[in-house]
Protein backbone atom coordinates (compact mmCIF):
# COMPACT_ATOMS: atom_id res chain seq x y z
CA UNK A 1 0.00 0.00 0.00
CA UNK A 2 1.46 3.43 -0.89
CA UNK A 3 1.20 6.22 1.84
CA UNK A 4 -0.22 9.30 1.28
CA UNK A 5 3.12 10.56 1.84
CA UNK A 6 4.55 9.08 -1.02
CA UNK A 7 2.70 11.20 -3.63
CA UNK A 8 3.48 13.74 -5.24
CA UNK A 9 1.23 17.15 -5.01
CA UNK A 10 0.61 17.35 -7.86
CA UNK A 11 -0.69 14.01 -8.43
CA UNK A 12 -3.31 14.46 -5.12
CA UNK A 13 -4.57 17.35 -6.51
CA UNK A 14 -5.47 15.43 -10.12
CA UNK A 15 -7.19 12.62 -7.95
CA UNK A 16 -8.89 15.39 -6.05
CA UNK A 17 -9.71 16.41 -9.60
CA UNK A 18 -11.18 12.95 -10.43
CA UNK A 19 -13.17 12.79 -6.96
CA UNK A 20 -14.88 15.98 -8.59
CA UNK A 21 -15.76 15.39 -11.91
CA UNK A 22 -17.55 12.28 -10.25
CA UNK A 23 -19.04 14.52 -7.56
CA UNK A 24 -20.71 16.56 -9.96
CA UNK A 25 -22.92 13.81 -11.40
CA UNK A 26 -24.71 13.55 -8.25
CA UNK A 27 -25.36 17.49 -8.67
CA UNK A 28 -29.17 16.62 -8.33
CA UNK A 29 -28.99 14.54 -5.45
CA UNK A 30 -26.54 16.41 -3.69
CA UNK A 31 -26.96 20.03 -4.18
CA UNK A 32 -24.44 22.93 -5.40
CA UNK A 33 -22.02 21.49 -2.82
CA UNK A 34 -21.06 18.72 -5.93
CA UNK A 35 -20.04 21.65 -7.70
CA UNK A 36 -16.80 22.49 -5.11
CA UNK A 37 -13.53 21.64 -5.55
CA UNK A 38 -13.31 20.13 -1.96
CA UNK A 39 -14.96 17.07 -2.03
CA UNK A 40 -15.06 15.98 2.00
CA UNK A 41 -16.38 18.94 3.90
CA UNK A 42 -18.17 19.22 7.10
CA UNK A 43 -21.78 19.06 7.73
CA UNK A 44 -23.45 21.26 9.97
CA UNK A 45 -26.55 18.42 11.07
CA UNK A 46 -28.00 20.43 13.85
CA UNK A 47 -26.07 17.86 16.49
CA UNK A 48 -22.71 16.76 16.24
CA UNK A 49 -22.28 20.42 14.28
CA UNK A 50 -24.32 22.80 15.34
CA UNK A 51 -23.26 25.24 13.05
CA UNK A 52 -20.66 26.39 11.21
CA UNK A 53 -17.37 27.74 12.82
CA UNK A 54 -17.60 30.92 11.33
CA UNK A 55 -21.46 32.21 12.49
CA UNK A 56 -20.69 29.85 15.62
CA UNK A 57 -17.65 32.42 16.67
CA UNK A 58 -19.03 35.34 15.11
CA UNK A 59 -21.92 34.72 17.79
CA UNK A 60 -20.06 34.52 20.59
CA UNK A 61 -20.08 30.67 21.12
CA UNK A 62 -16.34 30.61 21.97
CA UNK A 63 -15.93 33.85 23.49
CA UNK A 64 -13.47 33.32 25.79
CA UNK A 65 -11.39 30.28 24.12
CA UNK A 66 -8.28 31.93 23.09
CA UNK A 67 -7.56 31.25 19.05
CA UNK A 68 -4.42 31.47 16.99
CA UNK A 69 -5.13 31.12 12.91
CA UNK A 70 -3.55 31.41 10.00
CA UNK A 71 -2.02 30.49 6.53
CA UNK A 72 1.25 30.56 4.50
CA UNK A 73 2.00 32.94 1.75
CA UNK A 74 1.44 30.57 -1.02
CA UNK A 75 -0.78 28.17 0.37
CA UNK A 76 -1.70 25.79 -2.20
CA UNK A 77 0.93 26.52 -4.52
CA UNK A 78 2.50 23.06 -4.10
CA UNK A 79 -0.91 21.37 -5.47
CA UNK A 80 -1.16 23.98 -8.89
CA UNK A 81 1.42 25.38 -10.16
CA UNK A 82 1.75 23.28 -12.47
CA UNK A 83 -1.50 24.12 -13.97
CA UNK A 84 -0.71 27.76 -13.44
CA UNK A 85 -3.74 28.39 -11.39
CA UNK A 86 -3.77 30.19 -8.15
CA UNK A 87 -6.69 29.57 -5.87
CA UNK A 88 -5.05 30.05 -2.29
CA UNK A 89 -7.38 33.69 -1.30
CA UNK A 90 -10.59 31.71 -1.72
CA UNK A 91 -9.42 28.25 -0.32
CA UNK A 92 -6.97 29.11 2.35
CA UNK A 93 -6.11 32.60 3.23
CA UNK A 94 -9.59 34.56 3.20
CA UNK A 95 -11.35 32.00 5.15
CA UNK A 96 -8.59 32.15 7.43
CA UNK A 97 -8.75 35.73 7.83
CA UNK A 98 -12.15 35.37 8.31
CA UNK A 99 -12.26 33.37 10.94
CA UNK A 100 -9.77 35.55 12.73
CA UNK A 101 -12.20 38.20 12.05
CA UNK A 102 -15.22 36.32 13.40
CA UNK A 103 -13.30 35.26 16.74
CA UNK A 104 -12.11 39.13 17.39
CA UNK A 105 -15.25 40.27 16.63
CA UNK A 106 -17.17 38.34 19.21
CA UNK A 107 -14.64 38.75 21.94
CA UNK A 108 -11.85 36.40 21.49
CA UNK A 109 -8.94 36.88 22.50
CA UNK A 110 -7.42 36.32 18.80
CA UNK A 111 -4.05 35.77 17.22
CA UNK A 112 -3.50 35.82 13.62
CA UNK A 113 -0.50 34.60 11.67
CA UNK A 114 1.35 33.78 8.54
CA UNK A 115 4.27 31.98 7.33
CA UNK A 116 6.33 33.96 4.76
CA UNK A 117 9.84 31.76 4.82
CA UNK A 118 10.53 30.54 1.63
CA UNK A 119 11.39 27.20 2.02
CA UNK A 120 14.29 25.54 0.05
CA UNK A 121 13.33 22.54 -1.50
CA UNK A 122 12.99 22.66 -5.31
CA UNK A 123 15.26 25.86 -5.56
CA UNK A 124 11.86 27.60 -3.82
CA UNK A 125 10.04 27.44 -6.68
CA UNK A 126 7.10 26.53 -3.98
CA UNK A 127 7.78 29.42 -2.27
CA UNK A 128 5.83 29.37 1.41
CA UNK A 129 3.45 26.05 0.55
CA UNK A 130 0.59 25.15 2.39
CA UNK A 131 1.45 22.91 5.61
CA UNK A 132 4.84 24.35 5.60
CA UNK A 133 4.82 25.30 8.76
CA UNK A 134 4.26 21.66 10.62
CA UNK A 135 7.93 21.00 10.50
CA UNK A 136 8.71 24.23 12.13
CA UNK A 137 6.37 23.52 14.78
CA UNK A 138 6.98 20.52 15.59
CA UNK A 139 10.69 20.91 15.28
CA UNK A 140 10.71 17.31 12.88
CA UNK A 141 12.79 18.16 9.46
CA UNK A 142 13.04 14.38 8.13
CA UNK A 143 10.41 12.17 6.54
CA UNK A 144 6.78 12.68 5.13
CA UNK A 145 6.24 15.96 3.82
CA UNK A 146 9.24 17.19 5.79
CA UNK A 147 11.47 16.33 2.92
CA UNK A 148 9.05 17.88 0.12
CA UNK A 149 10.05 21.23 1.51
CA UNK A 150 13.66 21.26 3.77
CA UNK A 151 16.86 20.10 2.83
CA UNK A 152 19.47 18.39 5.19
CA UNK A 153 21.47 19.33 6.78
CA UNK A 154 18.49 21.93 7.94
CA UNK A 155 19.76 25.69 7.55
CA UNK A 156 20.91 27.44 10.43
CA UNK A 157 17.91 30.33 9.55
CA UNK A 158 15.22 27.35 9.27
CA UNK A 159 16.45 26.13 12.61
CA UNK A 160 15.85 29.40 14.45
CA UNK A 161 12.44 30.41 12.87
CA UNK A 162 11.49 27.04 14.12
CA UNK A 163 12.55 27.69 17.83
CA UNK A 164 10.17 31.14 17.67
CA UNK A 165 7.43 29.40 16.44
CA UNK A 166 7.68 26.90 19.06
CA UNK A 167 8.28 28.70 21.75
CA UNK A 168 4.83 30.95 20.56
CA UNK A 169 2.75 27.92 20.33
CA UNK A 170 4.02 26.39 23.62
CA UNK A 171 3.39 30.16 25.57
CA UNK A 172 0.07 30.42 23.68
CA UNK A 173 -0.84 26.56 25.04
CA UNK A 174 1.09 27.76 28.63
CA UNK A 175 -0.84 31.43 28.66
CA UNK A 176 -2.89 32.19 25.43
CA UNK A 177 -0.58 34.69 24.30
CA UNK A 178 1.96 33.74 21.78
CA UNK A 179 3.91 36.99 22.56
CA UNK A 180 2.08 38.85 19.74
CA UNK A 181 -0.51 41.72 19.67
CA UNK A 182 -4.11 40.06 19.54
CA UNK A 183 -5.97 40.15 15.98
CA UNK A 184 -8.71 43.04 15.93
CA UNK A 185 -11.38 44.21 13.20
CA UNK A 186 -9.51 48.00 13.18
CA UNK A 187 -5.65 46.95 13.71
CA UNK A 188 -5.83 43.63 11.78
CA UNK A 189 -2.58 42.70 13.39
CA UNK A 190 -1.09 40.14 12.58
CA UNK A 191 2.32 38.48 12.67
CA UNK A 192 4.29 37.42 9.63
CA UNK A 193 6.96 34.56 10.16
CA UNK A 194 10.23 34.72 8.30
CA UNK A 195 13.84 34.92 8.61
CA UNK A 196 12.90 37.96 10.00
CA UNK A 197 9.88 38.23 11.37
CA UNK A 198 7.62 41.03 11.72
CA UNK A 199 4.07 41.92 13.45
CA UNK A 200 2.41 44.52 10.92
CA UNK A 201 -1.10 44.94 9.91
CA UNK A 202 -2.45 42.08 7.96
CA UNK A 203 -0.32 41.66 4.69
CA UNK A 204 -3.68 40.81 2.34
CA UNK A 205 -5.90 43.36 3.67
CA UNK A 206 -7.00 44.56 0.58
CA UNK A 207 -7.77 41.27 -0.70
CA UNK A 208 -9.89 40.40 2.77
CA UNK A 209 -11.57 43.62 1.75
CA UNK A 210 -12.30 43.00 -1.81
CA UNK A 211 -13.73 39.51 -0.97
CA UNK A 212 -15.39 40.80 2.40
CA UNK A 213 -15.57 40.23 5.93
CA UNK A 214 -18.82 38.63 5.98
CA UNK A 215 -19.19 34.77 6.66
CA UNK A 216 -18.54 32.41 3.99
CA UNK A 217 -21.79 30.84 2.79
CA UNK A 218 -22.92 27.50 4.16
CA UNK A 219 -23.80 25.06 1.18
CA UNK A 220 -27.15 23.25 1.29
CA UNK A 221 -26.77 19.72 0.43
CA UNK A 222 -29.95 18.12 -0.92
CA UNK A 223 -30.74 14.52 0.72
Amino acid sequence: MTSLEAVDPVELAEAAGRVGNRMRQYAARWGTVAETQTPFSPVVDGHVLPADPWTALGTGTAADVPLVVGHTRDEIRSFTRAAGQDHRDWLCRMPSARLAYAGAAAGAPTHLFELAYTVPQRDGILGAPHSADHPLVFGNFCGGIADRYYVQPVAADTEGLGNRMRRAWADFAHTGNPGWAPFTPETLRTMVFDTESTEQRYPHAVNLEAYGRDFPEVLDLLV
